[in-house]
């Protein structure tokens, strides 16, 4: 990979001071451009790759001093800029302040003091470019994640909350920024706030603490929430992200309460019940037909109907699931082998779960 060499934009009206610097910069290894007024500034920046720019604050009365012009280009260009002048007075000083600036030399420093500025400069000018980088980066993540993201102090005063937060608890950031989530009562379970506490002072995290908020209008949502401590400004904060399962849990309990009812219905029938698979395997059982058959549950999950069935073998039984899957719904008689290897007829009815097609639900009545 060639070495690329910076260009230095030296801002300087006394031309024989600017050609003296000159030659000190590129003994450095530097590429030096001499701009003697503001005017001249300006189309360097848009006409030439600067990398830094060594600016003369007094740049006569034919052109803007060095600050203004500082100020200008930053406008332009984030560079950074060295200021530079004959002047140690604290009146100089202060003329740069609140310009961003990286560094400030005395046109009577020597060549090492001017070399190690400027190297100087350009280190910190690269720090603050990945800082900034960084902060964009966290910045992108924290305003548009879809979840609820938020920055809390350790007493739980809203520091920032995100897009997200205002659509899970309907809070703006009039709503809750500088105020403590007691105040808002937005933890319907206080306990799990001390949970997240005391987790985050052993360890620093916790992750998927699942927990009931209270919304703004007075509504409760289900979320599940990671967070860590963070600091900002030398104080630990709180940095929490919380993803909404109101709905996942509600389906949960849905099936849950289905299952319970399933369980409900082939339990308490006197019929026999199988859940079978396309394959023949058996897959669920009811009390019923153990009894009915003399075996017990867990023998007959491993069992397949052909072990059971005494009128069809295992290619005959494939062809009747076949041919269940395309009738939909049928009825037979059967023999089965109880296991004492005894035989009864039984009546069946079987179907394909209205759900899951490779399921039969097969009913077993002893005749």
């Amino acid at each position: 990979m060639l070495y690329k060499q910076k260009v230095i934009l030296l801002v300087e009206d006394e031309i024989l001071i600017a050609m003296s610097e000159q030659l000190i910069l590129k003994s450095f290894g530097y590429e030096v451009i001499i701009a003697n007024n503001s005017t001249k500034a300006l189309e360097c920046i848009s006409n030439n790759e600067i990398h830094l720019i060594l600016m003369d604050i007094d740049l006569g009365s034919n052109s803007l001093d060095g600050t203004e012009l500082a100020k200008q280009i930053l406008t332009m260009k984030e560079l950074p800029i060295v200021f530079c002048t004959s002047h140690s007075e604290r009146e100089m000083v202060d003329k740069v302040k609140g310009i961003t600036r990286y560094g400030y030399i005395l046109k009577s420093s020597g060549q090492f003091v001017i070399n190690e500025s400027i190297t100087m400069a350009f280190e910190l000018f690269n720090s603050h470019i990945k800082i900034k980088e960084s902060e964009e980066k966290y910045r992108a993540a924290f305003y548009t994640s879809p979840d609820s993201v938020n920055i809390n102090r350790m007493d739980g005063l809203y520091v920032d909350i995100n897009e997200g937060f205002k659509r899970l608890t309907g809070y703006s950031e009039s709503d809750v920024i500088g105020k403590l989530s007691s105040e808002i009562d937005i933890w319907a379970i206080p306990e799990d706030r001390q949970k997240l506490i005391k987790s985050l002072q052993d360890y620093g995290y916790i992750e998927n603490l699942e927990s009931t908020f209270r919304c703004k209008d007075g509504s409760f949502k289900i979320a599940i929430m990671s967070a860590r401590i963070i600091i900002i400004d030398d104080e630990p904060h709180i940095l929490s992200v919380t993803r909404d399962i109101t709905d996942r849990r509600a389906i949960a309990m849905k099936l849950e309460e289905n299952e319970k009812r399933y369980r409900g219905i082939i339990q308490g029938t006197s019929d026999g019940f199988w859940l079978i698979n396309k394959g023949g395997k058996i897959i669920d059982v009811n009390e019923s037909y153990c009894k009915m058959s003399g075996y017990t549950k867990d023998e007959l999950l491993t069992m397949s109907i052909n072990n059971i069935d005494v009128d069809d073998d295992e290619i005959e039984v494939s062809n009747k699931i076949k041919s269940i899957y395309n009738q939909g719904k049928t009825r037979f008689t059967k023999t089965h082998r109880r296991k004492d290897g005894s035989l009864f007829k039984v009546e069946i009815t079987t179907s394909f779960l209205p759900h899951d097609q490779t399921l039969l639900s097969v009913f077993i009545r002893e005749i």
